[in-house]
């Protein structure tokens, strides 16, 4: 009778893991860029093992890696590395609204993590990180987790929620981009980005 109930209880649990595991998709080939677009002029992007690699062209421009796809309320999930200073980041739905990877250009420090929206008209960064510094693994892979869940903005880095931000205007629906700022030599990398809807 016991082992009864503990196959089926372990069939039930197996079940609704792989029913949540299906929720998420990825949005990266291993080796491709298909689903994804960008002005080829501005900036270098490349895929190779999961991996989305952003960096500079010699000239330092800039450019924006856009998802093919739009997302209405969604989770994002995606390794980040970096190294040195770089102004990069990934923006939620449009361009107005961007979760900040490393040094902001305007302000001269590290910004990792708060929210870029100058179009809220509350300042450049009107929504700030906190523990960063304490959690943010230099020169390595760092779990990065954005929620947007109605006008909210929700990051998490490797496990810790570190921000909540309340937008002004987000639109319902939209792509997600992958950002190299014009002005630095630079690289940045996206392991395995992963996607689950919400709404």
């Amino acid at each position: 009778m016991h082992i009864a109930k503990l196959t089926i209880t372990a069939a039930l649990l197996a079940s609704t893991l792989t029913t949540t595991a299906a929720d998420w998709q990825p949005i990266c080939k291993p080796n491709s860029l298909d689903g994804w677009t960008s002005k080829p002029e501005h900036g270098h992007w490349s895929a190779k093992d999961g991996v989305i690699t952003g960096a500079n062209t010699p000239k330092k421009k800039g450019s924006v890696l856009w998802s093919e796809a739009e997302f209405g309320d969604f989770i994002l999930e995606t390794g980040v590395r970096f190294s040195g200073t770089i102004d990069s980041g990934i923006f939620v739905k449009e361009g107005r609204y961007q979760v900040n990877l490393g040094i902001s250009s305007s302000l001269k420090k590290d910004m990792t993590c708060s929210i870029y929206a100058p179009r809220d008209k509350r300042g450049k960064y009107p929504g700030l990180a906190e523990g960063i510094p304490e959690l943010w693994k230099k020169d390595d892979w760092n779990a990065v987790r954005i929620q947007a869940k109605g006008k909210h903005i929700i990051v998490s880095v490797n496990g810790t929620q570190v921000l909540d931000y309340e937008t002004v205007a987000l639109m319902e629906k939209g792509p997600i981009g992958l950002q190299v700022h014009a002005g630095h030599h630079m690289k940045v990398e996206f392991r395995n980005p992963r996607v689950k809807v919400t709404k």
